[in-house]
């Protein structure tokens, strides 16, 4: 489904406040199979005692719970759940063997996890770093990457090199050279770790990240790991973060204890990762081996959007994103319906009815073959004949497709991601292998495929138009309005934990973010339209790398309007230093242009952590990148 957030008000636009001052803020282990048999025998005590009190259903439910408790079976408890009843010591087998199976590999989903990692580094060395540091520490490499890419992603004091060290702390542990070299730092960082997890990790019954998780596929066939739902394994998972966080507490990390916070909870977005690229036959779902055995109206609509990435002059890479998408949106390239959607059942060649992408009481109005939602001028993908049509509904992709940087050199998923915004970002990788079979015979009959990769730059401040990166009018004008005053929702929250939007609470950048996805439209339920994957630009980081991250997505020039972001470049001293700023930089947003050359500005972290208003010449800002400005003659 194609995400773009309806047209929302707000409250009006502060007034000024007078100047301020003041500076920016700133061994003898088991082995596997003795694992898997103690594991084993875990699970056949659980069953028996719920036969003892439920018979056979009992006993399923009892080896459920017992494998959920370790750290094999959670992999296999849904088969012995799913399974017809059994007999206690066929299910105690079943259970048994099966973990036996998953002890003697590594898991799929630790590939996953690894390759979706792999593509999230921009800098594919420090993670090599973090594996090898990882395994010479014998800890999680999660964990370890937890620590990265919340220094990565932090603004203000970050300590001392990639981990963000504090030497102070350390002492004579490490020095200052040490501490900035990825390889000695990780390698420090996984042994303090390890030495911590000693009174803490390891007297845990099951140790591992995803204790209390289940591997399993949701709703719509996409891997998962899926928390399971009973009390027991939330007190594992709870018991799990208490002896993580405890752990890494003591690890010199400038921050702490907030630091050790928001690493823990970045290895759990990285340990349930799902795959950035997955080809394999098997999940290829219609049509058999090739295009051959499509039906005609499949084999049309294939054709149409392969027509459509050539008549464009993209790269066949377009064309495998494009085609794995509709597969996936549609069904296997089928042309949706949806009743919500008036007029879309008679455009739809026969097609099944769909709009059941979304819970009630959201409503969906979703159509076509790329699911693009479609309710007046709500959206931005046209009208329901646009979203209908084959060729239409494709270009309509296309454009918005290059309109994400770098889209080219993605994985498939992630590309389209960026685009269609959607509630299960990692399913386009099972379609990419059926999308490049199809093109084996499918292949343009007007035109060739070219090398744009690029679209036009956005003239006179206009927004970029896909879903990954705009919910706003052509011209940069928003479709909500400017917050007022203290509004951001985090004011109160721990800093240096994370926000919705992929920053830090209560730093310049997250009071920013959010101001700018109220003027796009975002209203409470709905997706963040503003976030790092949906602009496609990795982590936004401090503020002063935003004129490269989200300037290299919106125009970015001297003009202020009111709702634009004001940049401000690092280690600024503007009239001696009543406004100064760090080698962070800094971003606040514009609530009014005045007729004497100055501007008011609203922000976080000016104050450490807290909010201010100010008014401040406008030539003190390094430039206004235009995401969402608000037309200020309607507020």
């Amino acid at each position: 489904m194609s995400i773009n957030p309806p047209e929302s008000t707000g409250p009006a636009a502060p007034g000024p406040t007078e100047p301020a001052t003041g500076p920016a803020g700133r061994d003898g282990k088991p082995t596997a199979g003795d694992q898997a048999k103690a594991d084993g025998a875990d699970v056949a005590v659980a069953a028996l005692k719920g036969a003892a009190t439920g018979g056979l259903t009992g006993a399923a439910v009892g080896a459920l719970k017992g494998a959920v408790k370790t750290k094999t079976g959670r992999n296999v408890a849904i088969a012995a759940i799913a399974a017809p009843i059994l007999a206690v010591s066929l299910l105690a087998s079943l259970v048994f063997g099966a973990m036996q199976a998953i002890t003697a590999t590594p898991s799929g989903r630790e590939a996953n996890a690894n390759t979706a990692a792999l593509a999230s580094f921009s800098n594919k060395t420090d993670f090599a770093a973090i594996q090898d540091a990882a395994v010479q520490g014998g800890v999680p490499w999660e964990v370890i990457a937890g620590v990265y890419q919340t220094v990565k992603n932090k603004s203000g004091d970050k300590g001392t090199g990639p981990f963000g060290i504090d030497l102070k702390a350390a002492g004579s542990e490490i020095s200052e050279a040490d501490a900035n070299n990825i390889n000695k730092a990780a390698v420090y960082v996984a042994r303090k770790l390890k030495k911590s997890s000693q009174d803490t990790i390891d007297k845990l019954p099951n140790p591992a990240l995803d204790a209390g998780y289940m591997d399993t596929r949701g709703d719509k066939g996409e891997d998962i790991l899926k928390p399971v739902n009973t009390d027991e394994a939330k007190a594992i998972r709870d018991k799990v973060k208490t002896e993580y966080v405890a752990a890494l507490k003591t690890v010199p990390l400038t921050g702490n204890p907030a630091t050790a916070e928001s690493a823990f909870d970045g290895s759990i977005n990285l340990m349930s990762a799902a795959p950035a690229s997955k080809c394999s036959p098997a999940t290829v779902n219609i049509g058999g081996p090739s295009a051959a055995t499509l039906n005609p109206k499949q084999t049309a609509y294939a054709q149409a959007i392969v027509n459509q990435v050539a008549a464009k002059g993209m790269p066949e890479q377009a064309a495998v994103i494009a085609l794995a998408v509709a597969l996936r949106e549609s069904g296997g390239l089928q042309m949706y319906w949806n009743p919500n959607v008036p007029g879309s059942q008679e455009l739809s060649d026969g097609g099944p009815e769909g709009g059941k992408d979304l819970a009630p009481p959201q409503i969906s109005y979703s159509v076509g073959l790329f699911q693009q939602q479609v309710n007046g001028s709500e959206f931005h993908w046209g009208t329901v004949q646009d979203a209908m049509n084959p060729a239409k509904s494709a270009d309509m992709f296309l454009d918005a497709l290059l309109r994400v940087p770098g889209w080219q050199d993605m994985p498939v998923t992630v590309a389209a991601q960026a685009v269609q915004g959607s509630a299960f970002p990692d399913a386009y990788a099972a379609y990419e292998t059926q999308a490049r079979t199809i093109m084996t015979t499918v292949k343009p009959t007007t035109g060739s495929y070219g090398t744009t990769t690029k679209s036009a730059p956005p003239a006179g401040g206009a927004v970029p138009a896909s879903a990954a990166t705009s919910s706003c009018l052509a011209g940069g004008v928003g479709t909500g309005a400017v917050g007022k005053g203290d509004d951001y929702p985090f004011k109160d929250a721990m800093p240096d934990l994370n926000d919705p939007w992929g920053t830090l609470n209560r730093e310049c950048v997250s009071f920013v973010a959010w101001r700018m996805n109220v003027q796009m439209g975002w209203k409470p339920g709905q997706d963040y339209p503003f976030t790092v994957p949906k602009l496609g630009v990795g982590l936004w980081g401090d503020a002063v790398g935003w004129k490269d991250t989200v300037g290299s997505v919106y125009p970015m020039n001297n003009t202020p309007k009111v709702g634009a972001v004001a940049w401000f470049d690092k280690d600024l001293n503007r009239a001696n230093g009543q406004f100064t700023t760090g080698a962070a930089g800094h971003v606040a947003v514009v609530s009014a242009v005045n007729n004497d050359g100055t501007i008011d500005i609203e922000q976080y972290n000016f104050i450490p952590y807290a909010y201010n208003a100010m008014r401040i010449p406008a030539a003190w800002v390094s430039g206004f990148i235009h995401v969402a400005d608000i037309d200020s003659t309607k507020n």
